[in-house]
């Protein structure tokens, strides 16, 4: 039985849910490259999404590398409305180039379905710059975005 990974019980409108034994399914098959790496601390600067009286930040983050030298950048905005701006350090790491791939859809509920199987799928991110050791990104609402970071 596959088990599923969900975000924490909220006010949010939706809880995510992801198979985590088949990890080319949904949004996991866009975070293949921090499989199995270790992580690295991230700061991140954002601000934070409001609903129903309940208050956090609006993204959340990961980063790792990969055995090729690559950093991968994960990026999640929770709110369901709004464009999250992010400012992300990843000490010690500078950058000559950054890529990414973003999973997100026009409402909380839109789904793939044996008829449409294609609604909801990754495809190129450009929203993201880097300066050194710090990137500048703006997240769509309700969107997985992974970045990934070349160095020198």
């Amino acid at each position: 039985m596959s088990r599923l990974a969900s975000l924490p019980a909220g006010p949010w409108p939706v809880e995510m849910q992801v198979d985590t034994e088949n990890p080319e399914r949904g949004p996991l098959s866009i975070i293949s490259g921090e499989k199995d790496t270790p992580l690295l601390p991230v700061d991140i600067q954002t601000d934070n999404s409001t609903l129903g009286g309940e208050s956090l930040p609006a993204v959340s983050a990961s980063a790792s590398r990969d055995a090729q030298g690559r950093v991968h950048v994960s990026l999640v905005n929770l709110d369901p409305k709004a464009v999250a701006t992010v400012d992300a350090r990843i000490d010690g790491q500078k950058f000559t180039s950054v890529s990414g791939r973003v999973l997100t859809a026009p409402a909380m509920d839109t789904h793939n379905t044996f008829d449409t199987p294609n609604r909801v799928q990754p495809v190129a991110f450009t929203g993201a710059a880097r300066q050194d050791s710090s990137l500048k990104a703006q997240l769509p609402p309700r969107s997985v975005v992974v970045l990934t970071l070349v160095g020198s």
